[in-house]
């Protein structure tokens, strides 16, 4: 019976209010899209619990989401991931470029390393500012996209030099995150 009800007002109350059957037809394949879209804006939540029961609930692969880290803690680990990359990358170790990269980016970073030079480099960050563009869960994996800018000085006689670029970084666990980046865009 309720469903009876349901499909009547779903044919009658629509009309009268666009006028168009038309109008009807593109609002109720919008409605079925997003009902069965992987894909959902946060504000169209269709009996999807946010909040994870249990252990379990991540476990079995449900469809309760975790609860994503604070904007402050992503942009303090993407900062420490963006010092402590770049220390790897001016003394070349590839073990630590490794814990802080996916493997696709590392691969990328690998073929640059011999064009950077022989022996160590040295750069100072002399200034970080890290802004937090967007924070989203894809599938498993949680992914942030930060755009960086400051003052680096990459050798001792050259000056500081501004730089902006956006960094897109994975994380597999959002309960304990490790920050890997995973796509690196300079804007100057």
């Amino acid at each position: 019976m309720a469903v009876f009800v349901a499909l009547l007002v779903m044919r009658e109350w629509p009309v009268g209010i666009t006028g168009s059957l038309w109008a009807v037809g593109t609002l109720f394949a919008a409605a079925l899209w997003f009902t069965r879209a992987h894909f959902r804006p946060a504000w169209f939540v269709v009996g999807v619990d946010r909040r994870v029961q249990d252990e379990s609930d991540v476990a079995l692969g449900s469809r309760a989401l975790v609860v994503s880290p604070s904007p402050a803690a992503v942009l303090a680990s993407a900062r420490r991931c963006f010092i402590e990359l770049q220390s790897a990358w001016d003394a070349g170790d590839v073990e630590r470029m490794r814990a802080h990269t996916a493997t696709e980016m590392l691969d990328e970073l690998l073929q640059e390393l011999p064009n950077r030079g022989s022996g160590t480099n040295r750069t100072d960050i002399l200034t970080l500012h890290a802004s937090l563009l967007v924070l989203e869960c894809v599938g498993t994996r949680l992914v942030a996209s930060v755009e960086f800018s400051g003052m680096i000085r990459e050798s001792v006689d050259d000056g500081a030099k501004p730089f902006r670029e956006v960094w897109m970084l994975m994380c597999l666990d959002a309960a304990e995150p490790q920050w890997r980046l995973a796509r690196q865009q300079a804007l100057m």
